[in-house]
């Protein structure tokens, strides 16, 4: 079974082979026990077979491929939410330890809107003081406070984030600068924003809370500067700066499209910002 497991690795992460992957995940899904049940899941989800997703969810198996599953149904059309959401309870109620499985359902909440029940969710797990050895701690506090940011209640997330700052973890600095920025400290989120780029400067994701506050004063220039520093795949575009962007960039045809120029990418044209980089896709 190793061997299959390296050569869908392979397949999906070098060669980028679909046909060698589903070869190597159907092989996986028909030879392992119904109980491992990741690669029946995976099959599954490849192969868009819903109604074996919908009977692996009752199934017996692994409480980590289960929450493969719900993750995917999840984000489903047509699903029935109230199968999903009581799923998950179940799950947390198996595993009231797992913080894998609260995230995962607060992203099903937060995805519907539902705000408060996700922080709901997240507050009970650092309610029961698990004992781990990473931040696990304190990126839960970061996925709290970007809920409250969500809702626009900023000085309740500052309260949330405030305690965590100290660890200089990523997404904990990140959302601290957009909450500050948010509350009117403008300098104080430029440098904390200034802070973290620098503490992570190969990491695409932690200069986005600079280039969104120089962006959001206009100084497009300075935000265009940041990016450059880059060198930007198609999905860094996409989930990065797409993901930030997208509704602002859609209106912008004056300054702040021309900064985007200064970035030289290809694809971009004024008045068309989310036409498909296909020369990122090449490159």
């Amino acid at each position: 079974m190793e061997h299959r497991e390296y050569l869908f690795e392979i397949a999906t992460t070098v060669l980028f082979d679909p046909n060698l992957a589903e070869q190597m995940g159907k092989s996986l899904a028909l030879g392992t026990s119904a109980f491992e049940g990741q690669w029946q899941v995976w099959y599954a989800k490849y192969s868009g077979n819903e109604a074996q997703l919908k009977q692996l969810l009752i199934s017996p198996i692994d409480p980590g491929a289960k929450l493969q599953d719900f993750e995917y149904l999840s984000k489903e059309k047509g699903v029935d939410s109230g199968c999903i959401v009581t799923g998950y309870k179940k799950l947390i109620k198996e595993n009231p330890d797992n913080l894998n499985v609260r995230f995962a359902y607060s992203s099903h909440l937060e995805r519907n809107k539902k705000y408060s029940d996700a922080r709901r969710v997240l507050r009970d797990w650092l309610k029961r003081k698990v004992v781990t050895l990473g931040l696990d701690d304190v990126v839960t506090r970061a996925r709290i406070a970007r809920l409250y940011y969500k809702e626009g209640l900023y000085r309740k997330g500052w309260a949330v984030i405030k305690p965590a700052i100290s660890s200089n973890q990523g997404d904990v600095l990140d959302i601290a600068a957009m909450l500050l920025e948010k509350m009117g400290s403008r300098k104080d989120a430029e440098k904390m924003a200034r802070f973290l780029s620098g503490n992570y400067p190969d990491s695409l994701f932690s200069s986005m809370a600079l280039v969104k506050i120089y962006w959001l004063h206009g100084r497009y220039d300075d935000a265009a500067k940041v990016l450059k520093r880059f060198r930007i795949n198609v999905i860094g575009w996409r989930f990065e700066i797409g993901k930030a962007f997208r509704r602002n960039i859609r209106r912008q045809t004056g300054p702040g499209a021309q900064g985007l120029l200064f970035l030289g990418c290809p694809w971009f044209r004024p008045g068309e910002p989310e036409q498909h980089c296909a020369s990122s896709r090449r490159q």
